[in-house]
């Protein structure tokens, strides 16, 4: 759980929840919600380990070369 002030909802992409800054309710209300929802909890625990296994030095240095060759065009 974080807030869309982050980058994280860029990066998750189903692997998290994510409220208002400041917002204390809407940020209770996530975080029990996930405490009632098993499923939901491993569902997004898989989705963020996917996600996060998909973003290595390696996927990020191709990204960076082929940035570079779109400039270099």
């Amino acid at each position: 759980v974080a807030t869309t002030a982050s980058p994280l909802p860029e990066l998750l992409h189903g692997g998290g929840r994510f409220v208002p800054p400041g917002d204390v309710p809407a940020l209770t209300e996530a975080m029990l919600a996930l405490l009632r929802d098993e499923p939901a909890r491993q569902q997004m625990g898989a989705a963020a380990r996917q996600r996060a296994n998909a973003l290595t030095w390696e996927a990020g240095a191709r990204a960076a070369l082929a940035a570079l060759r779109e400039v270099a065009r």
